[in-house]
């Protein structure tokens, strides 16, 4: 993987259809620690660089002080990936299975929190891969 030029990959954090999410570390630096997100190759297409550039820039104009706006980063390899700070948090997948049982409460706090982030997104102009509010 091209990406280990730059990054050492401590752990692999998740997986989507479309991507694979590790933690990595800048080699090099001390205590540079990032969120690596690296879309798979069957999904890559060309002139998607430049549609992740387009989305981020749309994105780095809202200003929501939750929102992290990441970093188009990409190899010569072909590698596209995706790359932030490491923030404190976690995955679903680990919420759900650390917590025995289902809980409304914790649910509906997360879910009307996520629904207030992306009002924001919303309301700044941008709703998913370019569809407006006003379409």
């Amino acid at each position: 993987m091209g990406v280990t030029a730059d990054f050492n990959i401590l752990e692999k954090i998740g997986e989507s259809l479309y991507s694979k999410v590790y933690k990595v570390k800048d080699k090099g630096k001390e205590g540079n620690f990032h969120i690596f997100k690296l879309i798979k190759p069957e999904y890559r297409y060309k002139g998607m660089t430049d549609s992740l550039n387009r989305q981020i820039q749309q994105f780095s104009n809202i200003n929501l002080p939750k929102f992290r706006v990441p970093v188009l980063y990409s190899t010569d390899e072909g590698e596209i990936c995706l790359l932030h700070d490491l923030f404190p948090g976690f995955t679903l997948d680990k919420w759900r299975k650390s917590v025995p049982e289902f809980n409304l409460s914790a649910f509906l706090r997360f879910a009307i929190n996520l629904a207030a982030e992306l009002a924001g997104i919303h309301g700044a102009g941008s709703i998913h891969k370019g569809l407006k509010p006003l379409k």
